[in-house]
């Protein structure tokens, strides 16, 4: 594997890794009070959330935004429930009941890690994803699942907005990021619906 090579890996891993930071101060036996990657980069392209794509500097080093890395584990999250949800229901043969779902989940193993079911870069205790408290745990549908349920009714959902709106999971399987006012509407139009 080539120098190159390894630097490609190294970024993608670094990426994957959450990896948000440059080093800060000069490198060693260098001048200067800044690293080479906050001298070079260009300001017009690292400015506001409108450039989510990742910027890769000249000495490879990985800057993702906050708010792509929450995206992209939010996502993750919502279809990793999604997929528990389908696997619960093939052996149990029903859904979690209202007001057990990540109980439910959680003690039959279908999601193993209880972080998979908290908002990405919170630090929330089992009871309290359980317990759907705070801001830490995602929220879910009150109403009671069944085979009749529409597959577009929203079940899993950000408990607040961030930035561009909310993640949420349908019933269906579909996971999906809105505005604040559409998922309100979405809301309005599903939840405490039978």
């Amino acid at each position: 594997m080539g120098w190159r090579s390894r630097a490609a890996a190294a970024a993608v891993l670094a990426s994957l890794l959450g990896c948000d930071t440059k080093p800060v101060g000069p490198a060693p036996g260098a001048g200067g009070g800044q690293s080479a990657p906050s001298r070079e980069l260009n300001p017009a392209s690292h400015s506001g959330t409108n450039n989510p794509a990742p910027l890769v500097d000249p000495t490879g080093s990985v800057q993702v935004y906050k708010g792509v890395k929450h995206d992209i584990q939010c996502l993750a999250n919502l279809q990793g429930i999604g997929m528990a949800l389908v696997n619960y229901n093939l052996e149990k043969g029903e859904y979690p009941a209202p007001g057990a779902f990540f109980r439910s989940l959680l003690d039959s193993g279908k999601i193993p890690d209880f972080n998979a079911c908290a908002i990405p870069r919170s630090n929330p205790t089992r009871e309290e994803i359980v317990a759907q408290m705070g801001e830490k745990a995602y929220r879910v549908t009150m109403d009671r699942l069944n085979d009749s349920t529409p597959s577009e009714k929203p079940i899993v959902w950000d408990p607040i907005a961030f930035q561009d709106g909310r993640h949420y999971l349908t019933f269906g399987g579909r996971v999906d990021i809105v505005a604040e006012d559409q998922f309100e509407a979405f809301l309005a139009k599903w939840e405490g619906k039978k």
